[in-house]
């Protein structure tokens, strides 16, 4: 299995990043679920922090790809509202922020501004 990181995984992993972000399942046992797709863990784990800080509109470090975001962010509006979706990405910009010390995203803040124009 290839170690590039699919949208079906990131669906999958937004799933179980999800329900640990609601306290319906364990850490383990997602990341065990994940496993078992073939998902690797330390990548879904990254990804959960990742999740857990864009629902709660926090910044963090770790960065995921474009389609991720895109994903994550429709989700969030779907399921949660504009509110919410501006706190996320509120929380992506300051991490785009964050990385400029190392390198851009500009896939990233195109996204971020396609989505905010969507909390208008």
């Amino acid at each position: 299995m290839s170690n590039k990181i699919t949208i079906e995984h990131i669906k999958d992993i937004y799933e179980q990043a999800e329900k640990v972000y609601l306290k319906r399942i364990d850490r383990k046992s997602a990341l065990d679920i994940l496993s078992n797709k073939g998902i690797n863990r330390g990548s879904s784990s990254c990804y959960f922090l990742t999740i857990s800080d864009l629902l709660d509109g926090k910044s963090y470090t770790r960065t995921i790809s474009e389609i991720a975001y895109r994903y994550i962010f429709e989700e969030i509006l779907k399921k949660y509202g504009k509110e919410r979706l501006d706190k996320a990405l509120t929380a992506a910009a300051a991490h785009v922020e964050y990385y400029k010390r190392y390198s851009t995203l500009k896939s990233v803040t195109g996204v971020i501004e396609e989505y905010r124009k969507k909390c208008l």
